[in-house]
């Protein structure tokens, strides 16, 4: 498998850092984080096509970027 090298910031790295998992790589994290599931793959009933639900999917993505997640007590 060919390698390439990156430069991020310290900021990205240690976000990075955060969400690697034990044993996990780099490679492995990245990877996990920007893969998108094929919906058809989740436990859903979906009768639409596949280009419909990547659709919604991409509006949903697009409605959200830009909002911070806030924490809940319970």
């Amino acid at each position: 498998m060919a390698h390439k090298n990156i430069t991020i910031s310290e900021t990205a790295y240690e976000l990075l850092r955060r969400e690697k998992r034990s044993g996990e790589s780099f490679t492995g994290v990245i990877l996990r984080l920007l893969q998108k599931p094929k919906l058809s793959s989740l436990p859903l009933k979906w009768h639409g096509s596949e280009h419909e639900a990547e659709q919604i999917f991409n509006e949903i993505i697009n409605e959200r970027k830009g909002k911070s997640m806030r924490e809940v007590e319970l």
